[in-house]
């Protein structure tokens, strides 16, 4: 009896599993009790009748079920009829059930689906159980016993006869055929359609891509594949602008255009630009400009190439008191990438050469006044200190993995990816520039309730400096800092004071010129967890809590007394089709003196 009484009371509802009544939570606790005998292979069991009992006070209740089990149905016989191209004995195999076993329901339901799949992997997409709805289990006069017989119309084994595309009117059509991947003479099964539709649906040249055989619902085996495409506008311009709280008030402006199918060949050019500036404090216009190409068929294969062309300058750091220093920052970089996807869920992306020449300058708005005049009033005209150049070359692979059921918008599913970058003065580095970087993170998004999603995240990673040099470094750029709302939230990444690590109360400064920095080892860990509810349609809540620590070892002699930083927070989210617009506001867990109590994030898109 307790065996009956745990499954009632643990699968009716909350409230019963806590010990309280409920006339309707029992009735659908009873039902689940029927359903899991079934599924043990008692098919005939059911309840007979139950009954209330009230104590004196009416405080407790006593219920009494009346239960009957029924025989365990055994199956004493598998029965395939209508197979031609596998045997009775390939296929028991592949449903999974044995005879003289109990006919679990469950495990039967299961054994079904596992059979058409078995079929349709091998090319028979309109296979069809003919007695799916009926007589597929036969029963003794006692229910003791069944007969399991699949009535099976196999179909034809479908194969590639020919291919036809329809709807391209800018595209090329060798173009959608490479990219498709189709051969002639190829069993077609589901999951060659779905990985050819998902490549072309990744190429962002149509809007909707479907692939059909011709003479689907016929016996013909050799068919034509029809691959429907609708386009979308090739050529794209945008521009906007926003700002951010970043040290009070900063605005920013962009602007881009692009052509994703030069000639119909679906290669690609892209041109942006974006200015920004603090107009609060630090008042000095930052710049990036990019140019891109997109090579869609690298060397004659479905390896994609991309080559970027980058120069940005922008504030590195900066120091408002006592004479408003500013590190600025020049950077010229060139990236040669090369991706290919290895199936619907795995890609991988090469850097094949990373070359980024880099120079880093003082920037002074006012001098100091003289030590024996302490009356002087500052000099508002600008200085500028020494400059220091380096270059940096890398190389390495990225591999994503994604199990996520929408990448922008996820509610289910996993996402890793896995970065290695490798920098050495043969590939171009300055001297004594030579280290290696690994990066990983893995986020999985499970649904707890309707519209509800707990999001977690963990990311690691470890940077070590291989050059034997005494002035050698992994420049800062390579190096491990947190903060922001991809991050760490709650703190700054762009302030020294409000980033993680911290050295001491002073902030993390990354040495003079920023060029060198790590010259042993470093190492970080984040885990980042989130609640995410609905509130009125396309509006969400976030509760959230991000916590996480970079370690440095080596010569560098900085002294991190709470490597570990954490916050809690709430924010705001508005779904969108390319990422939420979230609203957050992060309030670190025992701020130090010198730090804001906490700091409000603005982005589109999250973890």
């Amino acid at each position: 009896p307790r065996y009956y009484q745990d499954i009632v009371l643990n699968h009716s509802s909350d409230l019963v599993s806590e010990g309280f009544y409920n006339r309707q939570a029992l009735e659908n606790g009873f039902k689940n009790l029927v359903i899991e005998l079934r599924n043990q292979g008692f098919l005939r069991a059911r309840v007979l009748s139950s009954r209330i009992e009230y104590s004196d006070k009416k405080d407790f209740v006593t219920v009494f079920l009346m239960l009957e089990e029924g025989p365990q149905t055994q199956i004493r016989g598998l029965d395939f009829v209508g197979n031609k191209f596998f045997s009775s004995f390939e296929l028991a195999h592949v449903t999974e059930l044995e005879t003289n076993s109990p006919l679990r329901l469950d495990k039967f339901e299961q054994s079904l689906e596992k059979l058409k799949t078995f079929y349709r992997r091998q090319g028979f997409l309109e296979m069809k159980l003919l007695n799916e709805s009926e007589d597929l289990i036969q029963y003794n006069e006692k229910g003791s016993q069944a007969r399991v017989v699949f009535q099976i119309y196999e179909g034809p084994r479908i194969r590639v006869h020919s291919l036809s595309v329809e709807g391209n009117q800018k595209t090329k059509t060798s173009v959608i055929l490479k990219e498709a991947d189709f051969t002639l003479g190829e069993v077609l099964t589901p999951d060659k359609i779905d990985d050819a539709t998902a490549r072309l649906n990744k190429l962002g040249l149509f809007s909707r891509a479907d692939v059909h055989t011709l003479e689907e619902g016929t016996n013909l085996s050799e068919r034509t594949l029809v691959i429907s495409v609708t386009e979308n506008d090739p050529g794209i311009f945008s521009f906007g602008g926003g700002m951010t709280n970043e040290r009070n008030l900063t605005l920013r402006g962009f602007t881009g255009a692009s052509y994703n199918n030069l000639w119909g060949t679906a290669r690609a050019i892209s041109l942006r630009g974006e200015i920004r500036s603090n107009v609060a404090e630090v008042k000095y216009p930052e710049t990036e400009i990019t140019a891109g190409y997109f090579e869609p068929f690298l060397f004659n294969t479905l390896t994609r190439g991309r080559v970027n062309l980058t120069r940005s300058e922008y504030v590195y750091q900066y120091q408002k008191e006592p004479f408003n220093f500013t590190e600025i920052t020049v950077k010229n970089r060139v990236d040669f990438l090369t991706e290919r996807d290895l199936s619907r869920h795995y890609k991988l992306t090469y850097k094949v050469l990373s070359l980024e020449s880099r120079t880093d300058f003082e920037r002074y708005g006012r001098t100091l006044p003289k030590p024996d005049d302490p009356n002087a009033k500052f000099d508002p005209t600008l200085g500028k200190g020494p400059s220091n150049t380096m270059q940096v070359a890398t190389i390495g692979p990225q591999l994503d993995i994604d199990y996520r059921d929408n990448p922008f918008l996820p509610t289910r599913g996993t996402f890793t990816r896995m970065t290695v970058d490798y920098s050495n003065p043969n590939f171009g580095s300055s001297k004594g520039v030579e280290f290696i970087k690994g990066d990983g993170s893995f986020t999985v998004h499970t649904p707890v309730a309707p519209k509800w999603v707990w999001a977690n995240s963990i990311h690691g990673g470890y940077l070590k400096n291989l050059s034997r040099q005494t002035d050698s470094g992994v420049p800062s750029d390579y190096a491990f800092l947190l903060g922001g709302i991809y991050s760490l939230r709650g703190f700054d990444l762009s302030n020294p004071q409000e980033r993680v690590p911290k050295d001491g109360n002073k902030g993390f400064r990354l040495g003079e010129t920023n060029s060198k920095l790590i010259k042993g080892t470093s190492d970080y860990y984040l885990l980042k967890t989130e609640m995410r509810f609905p509130l009125y349609g396309d509006f969400g809540g976030v509760l959230f809590y991000d916590g996480g620590a970079v370690h440095i070892n080596g010569r560098e002699g900085y002294d991190f007394k709470r490597p570990y930083r954490d916050s809690v927070g709430f924010g705001f989210r508005y779904n969108t089709q390319v990422g939420p617009v979230a609203l957050d506001f992060g309030f670190k867990i025992r701020p130090e003196p010198n730090e804001a109590p906490y700091r409000f994030h603005f982005s589109i898109g999250t973890f």
